[in-house]
């Protein structure tokens, strides 16, 4: 399999069952290619020779000081690096050898194209020099895009014929050395990004050019990769060439640096050091005075300045970014330390020796590779998937710190010192490798610093957190006032009456009912209402996750004034990450965002109920200025709400947003977007929704979007919106209009309990909220929770998780519970036999899709996939009298693995009599 076919192979896990399954003969055979489908076979015939390649010597001779720079560089040690030759080794000899040439084709590329270089090489000695140099000049400067059908990474490029050269100049000189031809490519991101994404089974494991893509440094700021990590200067960039204003260092500064001896090395660590502390940048905040006997608050935040992609990035399991926090008393003895490293140098986390809980309040950074049983593992090719930590570009995070302080501290001083700090190997990956010699070489890099002033220790009582209304407070504006972050707030039942909007002031306080929405009201004083229209409650100081909105029902407010226009009725949200949960909202307008605007920021919203809104964009909500972040709203009724665009949901330009079980029904746009409207470069995801009865005067009853926008729906119903339902990618869903997608897009009726839903008049027109209401009539909703034996029941996407009663997810926003059917392991076709047709439909469902009638009987390992893995169990039982299938086997029973997402399709049936054949 050439680079270029590998990586078409890594498209889709379904995808590459169906190429393993159609090519290779035999079920152990059709195993390993699924295992191992995306990498470089090794007897791939050689397009060229090492003699072709010039050495970077020779370059130096015209290229002096490009030359030196690069001899420094980790491009340069890519090869020789002892960790990547230790990696490389270990991955051959876990996987027997079929990992191919995956590897090397990056770290050796002209070893790997000329076929001359073993991919599991265990030395250098006796090859020719060309192919010991690591990515060098010859290989750099002949690289060309991969084709339009190749996805960028797993060294997709193709490589020039001749004695080419690419370069950046846009008139180069002639040169009897070489062919010097213009290139928009090698100063492209997909040009890095060819060997900078990785992608194991289908999944993109290191991933720096994906996350690079969908940042704002390439989106607002058209920032490449070359920008930053080849820094621009003026010169010659030959021997007695001319003056030019614009040239590129080679020397990469990243964060690999080379642990053996090696030319510049101490240069480039220099250059790591500084180009490190432009990434990142550390606040902290810590209280004045620390109690005797109590806690000493410390909160951090650290934002990812400087990186276009996440920090850390690349191989970013490996890579560890945390912070270290020492306070020490005015006698330098240290009374807490997070962020330490045990006796082997190793962090108090889950990989150390010592103690892998010694520090509970470890902040890092670092990601985790897990693979198919979400297993942590230490290396990519035996990852899935990775769990994020690391930084999205521009993403701030807060940290709060604990420290105890003693009594015996009273009337002393304490002071903390904060760094961010950054090494590229943990000791713990080295060791396994063999590597122990070279742990005392690891460098640890300083990002940011931070000391704080002299901290009075003194007595406090201790200080209440817990409050009520009304029994503590007059109002609520009065405790918002008086209380601090941390602090609770329970108010009881009734209206409130608000004279001014509720302003939380950057604190961190949860206020919470304690009666619930139905019973709790937050309501702007009707004089105030009427003279000087406001959002009902405010965040707009930066408050973080812990500022709660919990429990009420937001009546009447008409926005902030803004620029001239009013934002967010109900609530406006600007710059600030609020939890908002088990509210409703209705009877608010505003020109942007009816119930609630989010101006930036990543609140949290979920379980919230908007109804009988209205405002210019978003009747219900807007969003806006998230162009770094993915919103995520969950649990959401946003029902009969009216706008000029986008009834329900207004989503501006460059937004990421998922929708997950939400309802929306009823809304109306006047013009574009019953639902939901979408501007430019957006991108909308819908997880088990129900979108229905929802109506745009000019198009899309569902949504309507501009050019360039992304829309995939998932696991929904998108059901009589008029006009029709927009374009989109459907998946496992019921749509009542023609699609083009061709994955279980489903037909037929969904059968809701009560299908229906009107506007009907209002009948008390005296509210004065309601008479300035532009909604002349009310929305009536119906009940759209499904029945039983609907055809959306059990039909949602098999690989999602599965329905609170352990059964294959339903279709929609809410589940119906049903009873769990009792199977045997390995009866495939359910006709209480294990045997050679099960073994055979198991195959042709693999392959085709084919429906059967008990997924969790065709899981024969029990892991949670279907996989051709099943069916090696499965005819090793049969034939070889082994791997005897996962309970329930030999009886009949019901699945011990609980939420894995596979179930029967068919319920409440009884388990089949059962007989073992061996035909």
């Amino acid at each position: 399999m050439t680079a270029t076919a590998c990586q078409r192979a890594t498209a889709s896990p379904r995808t590459r069952e169906r190429r393993a399954a159609r090519r290779v003969a035999g079920i152990a055979a059709v195993y390993v290619c699924l295992l191992f489908g995306a990498l470089v076979r090794a007897d791939t015939p050689a397009k060229f020779h090492s003699s072709e390649f010039k050495s970077p010597e020779a370059c130096g001779e015209c290229h002096p000081r490009h030359y030196l720079e690069w001899r420094g560089s980790a491009h340069a040690y890519s090869t020789i690096d002892p960790i990547f030759r230790a990696c490389n080794l270990y991955a051959h000899e876990q996987t027997k050898g079929k990992i191919g040439s995956l590897c090397i084709g990056c770290h050796a590329p002209i070893g790997a194209l000329t076929g001359e270089l073993a991919p599991d090489f265990k030395t250098l000695e006796n090859l020719p020099p060309v192919l010991r140099a690591g990515v060098s000049c010859d290989h750099c400067h002949r690289m060309e895009p991969p084709p339009a059908d190749v996805p960028i990474g797993n060294a997709s490029f193709r490589l020039a014929q001749g004695a080419k050269a690419f370069g950046r100049l846009l008139e180069p000189r002639p040169t009897p050395a070489h062919q010097s031809v213009h290139s928009d490519f090698l100063g492209s991101s997909e040009y890095c990004g060819s060997c900078h994404d990785v992608l194991q089974n289908g999944h993109p494991i290191e991933k720096t050019y994906a996350e690079w893509v969908v940042s704002e440094f390439k989106s607002e700021r058209n920032t490449q990769c070359q920008d930053c990590h080849m820094v621009h200067y003026a010169g010659q960039a030959a021997v007695d060439g001319p003056f030019r204003e614009r040239l590129h260092r080679h020397n990469f500064p990243a964060v690999t640096v080379p642990l053996i001896p090696f030319p510049n090395s101490g240069y480039q660590r220099d250059e790591v050091q500084a180009f490190l502390r432009t990434a990142a940048r550390l606040l902290v905040d810590v209280e004045s005075v620390a109690p005797a006997g109590g806690t000493l608050l410390l909160t951090t935040r650290v934002k990812n300045i400087g990186a276009g992609h996440n920090l850390p990035s690349g191989l970013s399991a490996f890579r560890q970014m945390w912070l270290e926090v020492m306070v020490k008393d005015d006698r330098d003895t240290i009374i807490f330390h997070s962020g330490r490293l045990d006796k082997n140098g190793d962090l108090f986390d889950a990989n150390s020796d010592v103690d892998p809980r010694g520090d509970p309040q470890l902040v890092s950074f670092t990601d985790q590779f897990v693979n198919e049983k979400n297993e942590p593992v230490q290396f990519f090719f035996e990852a899935n998937r990775v769990i994020e930590h690391a930084l999205r570009p521009l993403e701030e995070r807060t940290s709060v710190f604990k420290i105890p302080v003693e009594s015996a501290l009273r009337g002393r001083s304490v002071r903390a010192r904060i760094r961010l700090l950054f090494r590229p190997y943990p000791p713990h990956g080295l060791r396994f490798l063999g590597l122990d010699h070279l742990v005392e070489k690891l460098p640890i890099w300083v990002m940011d610093t931070f000391t704080s002033e002299w901290i009075r220790v003194e007595q406090r009582v201790a200080r209440r957190t817990d409050y009520s209304i009304p029994e503590d407070f007059p109002d609520l504006h009065a405790a918002l006032r008086a209380l601090r972050s941390g602090d609770r707030v329970r108010v009881g039942p009734g209206t409130y009456l608000l004279q001014q909007p509720l302003d939380f002031r950057g604190k961190d306080i949860e206020l919470v009912s304690v009666e619930g929405a139905a019973r709790t009201v937050l309501k702007l004083a009707k004089e105030q209402s009427t003279r000087d229209a406001a959002s009902v409650v405010v965040f707009q100081s930066g408050e973080g996750r812990g500022s709660r909105l919990e429990g009420f029902t937001i009546l009447g407010g008409r926005g902030t004034l803004v620029d001239g226009s009013r934002r967010g009725g109900g609530i406006y949200v600007f710059r600030s990450n609020p939890t908002i949960v088990g509210n409703r909202i209705e009877q608010c307008g505003a020109t942007l965002g009816g119930g609630i605007l989010y101006d930036g920021g990543e609140p949290i919203l979920e379980h919230n109920e908007i109804a009988d809104c209205w405002a210019e964009r978003g009747g219900a909500l807007a969003i806006r200025n998230a162009k770094n972040a993915t919103v995520t709203l969950r649990g959401l009724a946003l029902e009969g709400n009216v706008a000029n665009l986008g009834g329900a949901i207004y989503i501006e330009q460059g937004t990421h947003v998922r929708l997950r079980r939400t309802l929306l029904s009823g809304n109306r746009a006047r013009q574009r977007g019953g639902a939901i409207f979408l501007q430019p470069e957006t991108i909308l995801r819908l997880d088990h929704c129900t979108v229905i009865l929802n109506h745009a005067q000019e198009n899309g009853g569902s949504w309507a979007n501009d050019s360039d926008t992304t829309i995939e729906v998932t696991n929904s119903i998108i059901w009589d919106n008029q006009p029709q339902t927009g374009a989109a990618l459907f998946r496992y869903s019921m749509v009542d209009s023609p699609t083009d997608s061709p994955t279980n897009v489903h037909e037929g009726f969904p059968l809701f309990r009560d299908p229906s839903g009107s506007w009907e008049r209002r009948r008390d027109r005296t509210d004065p909220d309601i008479a300035r209401s532009p909604l002349r009539r009310r929305w009536a909703s119906g009940r759209y929770r499904l029945l039983p034996g609907s055809p959306a029941i059990d039909r949602g996407d098999p690989t999602s998780l599965a329905d609170p009663d352990d059964s294959r997810n339903d279709m929609g926003a809410f589940f119906t519970e049903q009873p769990l059917k009792s199977f045997v392991r390995g009866d495939v076709d359910g006709d209480g036999n294990v045997g050679w047709p099960d073994l055979v439909l198991l195959s042709v469902h693999l392959q085709t899709e084919l429906t059967i009638p008990c997924l969790d009987a065709a899981d024969v390992d029990d892991s949670g996939n279907l996989t051709p893995a099943d069916m090696t169990a499965l005819g090793l039982y049969l034939f070889g009298g082994r791997l005897i299938p996962a309970a329930p086997f030999p009886r009949c029973g019901l699945d011990p693995t609980l939420g894995e997402g596979l179930a029967c399709d068919q319920k409440a049936t009884p388990c089949p009599g059962l007989s073992i054949t061996d035909e």
